[in-house]
C-alpha cells in the first residue's frame, strides 16, 4: 500500500514540472513540423520524416528522464519528505523503485503522446508505418528506461545513504 502510494505521489510531483512540459512540447512541434522541414532532402523525405520522429521521441525520452530524476529525491530530501518516507517499513531499495515506476509512468505517457503525433505525422505524410518503425519506437520506450534508472539510482544512492546515517 505504501508502495502505491509512493508511485502515485512520484507521477503527480513529476507532472507537475513546467520544464518536463516544455521539452514534450517542443519535441511534439518537432515532429510535427518535420512534414515541412524535411522537403529539401532531394529524394528521401519519408525517410526523413522517420528517423527525426524515432530521434524526436527517443531525445525527449532521454532528456524527460533526466528532468524527471535528477531532481527528484533532492527535493524530497530539502522538503522533509523523504525522512518521512524512511521511518515507515520499507526498504530503501523499494522507496527507488516506487520513485522510478512513478517517474517513469509519467515518462512514459508522454512519450506515448510523442508517438501518437508522430503516426499521425506518418499518415499526412503517406508513408507507411512499418515493422522496423513501431522497434525503433519500443526500443526508444526501453532506452528511456534505462536512463531514468541511471539517472535515478547513482544520485539517489548517495542521497539515501547521508541521509540514512544522520538519521542514526
Amino acid at each position: 500500500m505504501a508502495f502505491v502510494s509512493i508511485v502515485k505521489a512520484s507521477a503527480f510531483t513529476s507532472l507537475r514540472k513546467p520544464v518536463f512540459f516544455i521539452t514534450v512540447a517542443v519535441f511534439a512541434t518537432l515532429i510535427f513540423l518535420s512534414r515541412h522541414l524535411t522537403i529539401f532532402t532531394l529524394g528521401q523525405p519519408t525517410s526523413m520524416v522517420t528517423e527525426v520522429g524515432v530521434s524526436s521521441i527517443f531525445l525527449c525520452g532521454i532528456l524527460g528522464a533526466i528532468f524527471l530524476n535528477a531532481a527528484s529525491l533532492a527535493a524530497e530530501i530539502e522538503t522533509g519528505t523523504l525522512a518521512v518516507l524512511l521511518t515507515k517499513p520499507l526498504t530503501r531499495a523499494s522507496v527507488l523503485l516506487a520513485k522510478f515506476v512513478g517517474n517513469l509512468i509519467t515518462l512514459y505517457g508522454a512519450l506515448l503522446l510523442l508517438t501518437i503525433d508522430f503516426f499521425i505525422t506518418l499518415t499526412l505524410e503517406a508513408s507507411p508505418v512499418n515493422a522496423l518503425t513501431i522497434q525503433a519506437v519500443i526500443l526508444s520506450f526501453l532506452a528511456c528506461a534505462l536512463a531514468s534508472a541511471l539517472t535515478l539510482v547513482p544520485v539517489s544512492y548517495t542521497h539515501l545513504r547521508a541521509h540514512e546515517t544522520s538519521l542514526h
